[in-house]
């Protein structure tokens, strides 16, 4: 229903062996990595959206034994310019988001061995002008886009996360840029 989800296997010898059906699990974009004890985990990437806006997130994702995903999320980013800065109702909800994930790298940052994060997000922030929503909502889908990205300027931020061997925490330096963007989910 929308979400799709991800077959879960365990390899016992050179068998692989069905565990379970994760429903909305999505692991299409994903990056192989390992903790300290050897087990595999996964760091993904997926999008979504829905009435104007749309998500981006980096998560992390490992399995237990019966393969049952222990989820975390790293970074979420939101853009709300297809809304022109309005709500649901039709009402002036506020500045105009423009934000994504750009990328996302495994730099050894803290040269423990252990794969480390940067990712580089994009937020740009602008309370539209009357005549900015007209021009906004009298757009073409298709053209939209293109006028937002000229009113809502995003500015390029790099957010490193240092793995411990069992999750991510933003380094000191980029704690307070997570900030800006909404709480991960």
């Amino acid at each position: 229903m929308n979400f799709g989800g991800s077959f879960v296997f365990t390899l016992e010898a050179v068998r692989l062996r069905f565990l379970t059906y994760e429903e909305g699990l999505l692991t299409d974009r994903c990056h192989d990595l390992r903790f300290t004890d050897g087990r595999n985990f996964l760091v993904c990437e997926r999008g979504w959206g829905g009435q104007g806006w749309s998500f981006d997130s980096v998560f992390f994702v490992a399995f237990s034994a019966d393969g049952k995903a222990n989820v975390s999320p790293v970074l979420t980013t939101d853009d709300s310019t297809e809304t022109c800065g309005l709500d649901a109702e039709g009402e002036i909800a506020g500045p105009v988001r423009r934000s994504a994930i750009k990328s996302a790298e495994f730099p050894d940052l803290n040269g423990d061995g252990l794969a480390d994060l940067s990712i580089t997000a994009t937020l740009g922030l602008k309370r539209l002008t009357k005549a900015e929503r007209e021009a906004c909502l009298k757009a073409s889908y298709d053209s939209r886009a293109e006028i937002m990205a000229k009113v809502a300027s995003a500015r390029e931020y790099r957010i490193d996360f240092v793995f411990d061997g069992e999750k991510f925490q933003p380094t000191p330096k980029s704690a307070k840029t997570l900030a800006l963007f909404p709480k991960p989910r």
